[in-house]
């Protein structure tokens, strides 16, 4: 009995990607616009503070469908109650604001609205449902990993780190982990 349900979770395991190949990619990285909150400790706050800036931009008109984080600080290297990151939303490009919203979201909310520049960046796409959260998980686990080992056979310096959670049709959702590269850093080859 025991040897079954260690085989089933072993099958879940495989189902669920998590010993399917981590492949980062460099491109050429749009202009990222957002709105989000600015945070200090657990990044495990992230996911919450996404969805209250989904729903604050709801509330005034405002579609997304891309959650974003910007992580700035290593957990592994900082401690927890001091990493600092921003969570909020990717807004549309041309996406524009009568001053009463601005207002209503930066002073009233306090949320702040940011560009992140177009630049050459790693990326790798994980692909998963509201269903299947695993998948979700399974990605952010191994991605992490696979970024650290890319950033070191690579010699690139630690820095920030880009995740994008594009919520498209059922079965469309994308996990994207993305590292913005230093100047002059890029591989023209790679990139798209």
């Amino acid at each position: 009995m025991l040897l079954l349900l260690a085989v089933s979770f072993f099958i879940i395991l495989i189902a669920n990607g998590l010993f399917a190949p981590v492949d980062f990619r460099t491109e050429q990285g749009e202009e990222l616009f957002y709105c989000a909150r600015e945070l200090t400790g657990s990044y495990s706050q992230a996911a919450a503070a996404q969805n209250e800036v989904f729903d604050a931009l709801e509330a005034q008109g405002i579609s997304t469908t891309e959650g974003f984080g910007l992580y700035l600080d290593d957990p592994k290297k900082a401690p927890k109650a001091e990493c600092c990151f921003e969570a909020g939303c990717i807004l549309k490009a041309g996406t524009e604001f009568t001053e009463e919203v601005i207002r209503t979201l930066t002073v009233d909310k306090g949320y702040k609205l940011a560009t992140i520049e177009s630049g050459c960046r790693l990326r790798a796409d994980f692909p998963f449902t509201n269903q299947r959260k695993m998948l979700l998980y399974t990605g952010i686990i191994r991605g992490y990993k696979a970024l650290e080992q890319e950033k070191q056979d690579s010699g690139f310096p630690d820095g920030p780190v880009i995740e994008i959670y594009s919520m498209g049709e059922k079965g469309k959702e994308i996990f994207s982990i993305c590292f913005p590269l230093p100047e002059g850093e890029c591989r023209a080859e790679e990139a798209q």
